[in-house]
């Protein structure tokens, strides 16, 4: 009983989750860097993955993977470091899910955190999502000449 009532409150959470995403989310769109600073404090191991990241992305040739637990923060880490070390210079980003609502969760937190303090060589930024689902953009539907 208990497992159900459970699992009942975290579809309800889910769906409330989707349709507010639904309404920020678009599957393709600018983003432009907002005034201010971000007020959100990374934790100390959050701290530890920005300053691992930057050290591999010295590299000639980079090529990483973020694990953190459950909870940790994954999102947040890998988007906030991205904007400022990938986006700001205008370089691409593939980002791959095995969940449509975690692409979501992803444009999300890059609209959420695209801040010019983190962004000060960059006016804007594109974006698509491409997946299944219906209301996401199709593989098939990017244009040769499009950049995003």
């Amino acid at each position: 009983m208990v497992k159900i009532r459970t699992q009942i409150n975290h579809n309800k959470k889910r769906k409330k989750d989707k349709k507010q995403c639904l309404s920020v989310c678009q599957s393709v769109g600018t983003v432009v860097p907002k005034r201010g600073f971000i007020q959100r404090t990374p934790y100390q191991h959050q701290e530890e993955a920005f300053k691992n990241l930057s050290l591999i992305n010295q590299e000639p040739s980079f090529s990483t993977l973020l694990v953190l637990p459950t909870g940790g923060g994954k999102t947040y880490t890998a988007s906030s470091w991205l904007l400022s070390n990938a986006l700001d210079k205008n370089i691409k980003i593939l980002w791959i899910a095995h969940r449509h609502s975690l692409l979501d969760q992803a444009a999300e937190s890059f609209q959420k955190y695209a801040f010019a303090d983190k962004m000060p060589h960059a006016s804007f930024f594109k974006y698509r999502i491409v997946s299944g689902s219906p209301r996401h953009k199709r593989s098939s539907s990017i244009k040769k000449d499009e950049n995003c």
